[in-house]
């Protein structure tokens, strides 16, 4: 999340929730489809955390959303470092 927030997320807080606005400039409406969390192997340490994305089935210019919620799983409970994916 840097440089937008520094604060350190740990397993049993809050789950760190991202509302993302999307404009649709090229028609009256649009779709999301396939999205997905892609941790990065290796130095990435992606798959230290849960990524879940939900969305508005239809874009309009007028709503539509797209909501990422981060959580830490038990799994890295006493893990501390640097997560980053796609």
């Amino acid at each position: 999340m840097w440089p937008y927030c520094t604060q350190a997320m740990y397993y049993t807080g809050m789950p760190t929730i991202v509302n993302v606005t999307i404009i649709n400039g090229l028609g009256v409406a649009g779709n999301v489809v396939n999205l997905t969390w892609h941790p990065y192997a290796g130095n990435g340490n992606g798959e230290r955390i849960d990524v879940a994305i939900t969305y508005s089935d239809i874009l309009w210019p007028w709503s539509g959303w797209l909501a990422v919620a981060i959580t830490v799983p038990s799994t890295s409970h006493d893990w501390q470092g640097i997560v980053q994916g796609l």
